[in-house]
């Protein structure tokens, strides 16, 4: 017999063949078959392509930064205690270094002038990646603490 089929035939018989590996017998110079196993390359599904991270969006970073439009909010509470939950729409123009050029800011509730500039100052620290160069638009909602 062929040295490959009984290699084949030993390594069925023996229940050697698993999934991902595969077995091999080869002659030893008494003439006595030995199996060895060796990896195999993969069998497993194919893995989902690696995707780069989704470019963060301007709703992301005002959630993720919002610590400072948060504190503006709650000194406008302080100065109008009737003022409960809002949102306001923010529209930025952001530059080639990723700072803001321009802040509007439209509340759904009236709020005075000094909570609008503190709003507007507070957006106008942030940084934004460079990818995000243009008009961008993002609405967030201020609740009053329980």
């Amino acid at each position: 017999m062929k040295p490959g089929i009984a290699c084949a035939r030993d390594a069925f018989a023996m229940g050697a063949i698993v999934y991902g590996w595969a077995a091999c017998a080869a002659s030893s110079p008494t003439g006595v078959a030995v199996a060895t196993a060796t990896p195999a390359p993969s069998m497993a599904p194919a893995q989902a392509e690696s995707r780069p991270a989704a470019a963060p969006t301007l709703a992301d970073i005002l959630a993720d930064e919002r610590g400072p439009l948060d504190t503006c909010y709650a000194a406008a509470r302080v100065t109008d205690p009737q003022l409960g939950q809002t949102s306001i729409n923010f529209a930025l123009v952001i530059g080639g270094g990723g700072k803001p050029m321009t802040v509007d800011l439209e509340y759904r509730h009236r709020m005075d002038e000094r909570t609008k500039a503190c709003m507007r100052d507070a957006a106008l620290a942030l940084s934004f990646p460079p990818s995000m160069r243009g008009q961008q638009t993002a609405t967030l909602v201020f609740k009053p603490a329980p």
